[in-house]
């Protein structure tokens, strides 16, 4: 018996790595598959309600290297609802830590917020932090709960489990009109095609940037979209959409770099004329750093 259960024993530890090797094989061959796929559609015309207002080497030649002061910020924000867009997204990782740090002054946080209530339409960046992240100092304020999207249980990404919600500080929270964290976890192969929905801190679910800007487009209250993690579904309104594990979804990319129309902050900040001013109105604007050290950061199957 006992030499039995040995060899049982020996038969499982050879065939642990064995199923390991192979199911890392499969998982680069459907990766492969869904790769290709992408190059063999092509791209495509992206959603045009979408335009990115870029934080990019003109901005920075003209304004100063990244990171900027939240005066700064402040400024930008302003110049860009000059526009009339439906909807400001900051997409933005450094602001939350910024607006904590003790150099944040009283003066600039208050520039911020005049800018966040202005508008009417920003929604601010988060940050899941892992336990033993390299942020330390406060991490969420009060106001950040009333964006939460309930509470459950969710699958994090190694590394994320336990971990905390970095905020901006709470008084802008309360001047914003929305809160998306900005955390993305690409696959084994570094490769990102998924994004997730939601991220939790704890028991408590909070939304991603993406569908807080659809929330915020859509004129949706805060806690309007119902999040059936269990059951893989997100509904807003009427619109649903279907949940893989984790609360990610695929992502259907349009293309690669520079896919998305974008008008360079330097614009916006010099004045706006009319040419800028169309391509902002009514659109869902996303500010964000887009420079080639950036793109490289990130690859998609589109490149």
């Amino acid at each position: 018996m006992k030499r039995r259960r040995l060899d049982a024993l020996v038969a499982a530890v050879l065939i642990v790595p064995i199923l390991y090797a192979l199911g890392g094989r499969l998982q680069r061959l459907d990766y492969q598959a869904q790769d290709r796929a992408f190059h063999l559609r092509g791209e495509r015309a992206p959603r045009p309600e979408v335009v990115v207002v870029a934080l990019d080497e003109a901005a920075q030649v003209q304004v100063g290297p990244w990171p900027w002061s939240l005066d700064k910020i402040a400024r930008l924000v302003a110049a860009v609802e000059a526009a009339h867009p439906a909807v400001v997204g900051l997409d933005l990782e450094d602001l939350p830590a910024a607006t904590l740090a003790p150099t944040a002054t009283p003066r600039e946080l208050a520039a911020l917020r005049q800018a966040l209530k202005a508008g009417g339409n920003v929604v601010l960046p988060s940050v899941l932090e892992p336990p033993e992240g390299v942020y330390v100092g406060p991490r969420r304020s009060e106001p950040a709960d009333r964006f939460a999207a309930g509470q459950g249980d969710l699958r994090q990404p190694v590394g994320l489990e336990g971990g905390e919600l970095v905020c901006p500080e709470g008084s802008l929270v309360a001047a914003a009109a929305g809160l998306g964290a900005l955390n993305v976890t690409p696959e084994m192969d570094q490769v990102v095609r998924h994004a997730p929905l939601l991220v939790a801190e704890g028991q408590t679910l909070y939304p991603c940037l993406a569908p807080e800007l659809v929330r915020v487009y859509g004129h949706q209250p805060p806690g309007q979209a119902a999040y059936h993690v269990a059951e893989g579904r997100v509904a807003l309104g009427r619109t649903a959409a279907p949940l893989a594990e984790g609360a990610e979804y695929p992502v259907n990319f349009a293309g690669g770099y520079e896919t998305y129309p974008r008008v360079s902050a330097a614009q916006v900040l010099r004045g706006l004329t009319a040419e800028t001013t169309e391509a902002l109105r009514g659109k869902i604007a996303i500010v964000g750093l887009v420079t080639k050290k950036e793109a490289w950061e990130w690859t998609t199957p589109l490149g």
